[in-house]
């Protein structure tokens, strides 16, 4: 169950990470 789900966790965290980074770049230099 745990290695079922892990792959899916690991995605959403990226996902994460990659919105929050964004909105960093986006919103740093102003």
């Amino acid at each position: 169950m745990a290695v079922a789900l892990y792959p899916r966790l690991v995605e959403q965290r990226v996902a994460d990470a990659m919105s929050d980074t964004r909105v960093v770049l986006v919103v740093g230099p102003r």
